[in-house]
Order: C-alpha cells, then structure tokens, then sequence
C-alpha cells in the first residue's frame, strides 16, 4: 500500500526511480461474493497527476490510503481534491496501524480537516473508516475486531460504491484511457465500456476529441484483466474495462465507436503543466560520441510518442523545421523521469 488516491482498491509495485510502470495507472479485477470489482490503482506523487485525472472516467468510487504515522500528505490533497470534484464515494483507509508510531486518533481529525478544506458535499463527508496492515494483509472496522482479512472494504465497496455509469445506448463506444505496447498482438488501447456490447472482429471507427475521424479497424484481441492475470475474451459488456488490439493510431482520450455510428466520449479535464525544458541541437565538441540517436528530428519523434500515452506531458515545436523543442510536464520528477527513459 502506499499513500495517495485508489480508485476502488489498491495495488503495488517494486518501486524503482525510472520504471515507467510504476508512474502509470493500472488496472485488474477481482470476483467477490459473485461481483465483478474493477480496480484501479494510481501513482501517488503529484508529478503524475495526469495518470489521476486520466482514469477517473472509468471509476465509481476511490480508496483514499493514508499512513497512520504521517498522515495526509501533499499528493493526498491533490488526488482527493480530484475526487470529489468528480462526486466520487470516498472510502478511508488509515494503512499501518501496526507501527508503534501510529497516531489514529490525530490521522482521523486531520483526514476530516482535508475533506473539510476541500468543501467536500455533505453526502460525501459521511465517509467509512477502516484501519488496515497492508504489510500483514488484514483491514478492520474498529481496532478490537479479528484481523485476519480485507473482507470487510469488500463488503463497503459492494454497498457503498454504486454500479458503474454506462450508457444504455446499444451502439458499442469506448474512450481510450491508456495504450500500452503487447509483443504478441501489438498496440493496446484500454478503457472502460461506455455502451453497447464488444465482440472479436466488430469494426470500430476510431474520433478524437473534437470529432475528427483517425482510423477504422477491427477487433483482433480483447483482453481482461483478472488478478495477476490477462485473460483472452471473445465478448465483452458495457461496465468492463477492457485492453483492445487492432489498432494503430489511436490514442488516449480518442473514442471507439461502432461502425456508422459517431458519438465523442469527453474526457477529464487535464490541469496544465507546471514546468517546461528547452531540448536543442547539440553543439558541444562531445557531440555524437555516446548513444545512437543524434538527431534532432528523431528526439522529436520519440517525445511525441512519449506524450501519446502521458496526457500531461505537452510537446511544442515537434513538428516543424524549428532547431528546439520545448517540453512542458507537471514538476522536475516527471520530466527528469522521461528524460532517464530517453537516454536509457
């Protein structure tokens, strides 16, 4: 567990300073008391906001994590903040309750002053507590009950988060939240279904966000997620966040939609970046002795694959005979992260 905003669950990662992975959002499942629950899982630092505010289209309610010894944190705000503006059902989770440290009673009052700074709605200030040990594996309503598994949030997403929003609309549309490369089936486009039902061959029209047609292709593979494990669909429904193969130049926030019919699913509004980094010729007597990308035009090339996928990362003069290129991101993390990737 770590802190920051989960939209309907958690999940983590070894934690390394340049894997991607670990600064994108990612998505599974898992089948509880007969209920299919889609999870969610951000990265916490607010650097990668845009990974936030990119997926809260696809869920109905978040886990807020907060640690019993710090407290709510910078990011804490920033993701909640995220929440609520979108009316979603929070649920607190106070993490490491097991250290000697811990301090639940100062967390709790300092978790209702951030809801309360952030002028949270009535109805969504009523929200559950539950004090949990990721690192043992066990979450409890109050601290005398038995702690032996996480039945308990469960059981308060089931009741508590309501059903997933979708259209009642029979033709099939889908926005495109995150694309991810596969070494079997290609490029992956993942979102939620908005209407309608999916099946292998259906022939998808691909828009961007102001309308403007992209591509038209078929459905080779649709993958689930379900745990640990993807797993190979041949239909899928309105509700259930899905990975789709086919498709080569569609992109995040672009809409799939049946074919003949045209509807434009709007995505979240991105906050703008916060700094920006000026990328020219290099002109050093060094130059061209290390890597093997020495042009300019293919350093462009690869930041505007880059922002393909990183909705807050804003390239300009990419395009174009210019001899810069600026990029622009959320804080000196994010960037410094891409450029670590770039020289890797």
């Amino acid at each position: 567990m770590c802190d920051g905003l989960q939209p309907v669950g958690e999940g983590k990662g070894n934690h390394h300073p340049v894997r991607s992975s670990l600064c994108r959002s990612k998505c599974t499942s898992v089948v509880y008391k007969g209920h299919k629950v889609n999870i969610v899982d951000t990265p916490g630092h607010h650097d990668f906001g845009g990974e936030v505010e990119r997926i809260m289209s696809m869920v109905d309610g978040v886990c807020l994590l907060i640690c019993a010894t710090e407290g709510p944190m910078a990011q804490s705000k920033f993701v909640l903040r995220k929440a609520l503006e979108n009316k979603l059902k929070p649920i607190v989770i106070i993490n490491k309750v097991d250290r000697p440290t811990a301090r639940l009673k100062e967390v709790e009052n300092e978790v209702f002053e951030l809801f309360c700074d952030l002028n949270c709605p009535d109805e969504l200030l009523s929200y559950p507590i539950y004090y949990a040990s990721g690192k043992h594996g066990w979450a409890v309503k109050n601290m005398e009950d038995e702690k032996t598994n996480v039945n308990c949030i469960l059981d308060c997403i089931l009741n508590d988060i309501p059903a997933p929003k979708v259209s009642t609309a029979s033709e099939f549309s889908l926005l495109v939240s995150q694309t991810e490369p596969n070494s079997f089936f290609g490029k992956m486009c993942l979102g939620r279904i908005n209407s309608g039902n999916l099946e292998i061959g259906k022939k998808l029209n691909s828009y961007d966000q102001e309308g403007n047609h992209v591509e038209t292709s078929k459905v080779t593979k649709i993958i689930r997620r379900l745990g640990l494990n993807q797993i190979e669909m041949l239909k899928a429904v309105s509700g259930d966040i899905v990975s789709i193969a086919g498709f080569q130049n569609t992109g995040v926030t672009h809409t799939l939609c049946e074919d003949g019919y045209k509807s434009v699913v709007k995505s979240n509004k991105i906050d703008p970046p916060m700094m920006a980094i000026s990328i020219n010729v290099n002109t050093s007597p060094l130059a061209g002795r290390e890597g093997d990308k020495f042009t300019l035009n293919e350093i462009k090339a690869r930041l505007l694959r880059e922002s393909e996928n990183d909705v807050a990362l804003v390239i300009d003069g990419a395009k174009g005979k210019s001899n810069s290129v600026t990029v622009r991101g959320r804080g000196d993390l994010h960037l410094g992260i891409l450029l670590e990737k770039m020289r890797r």
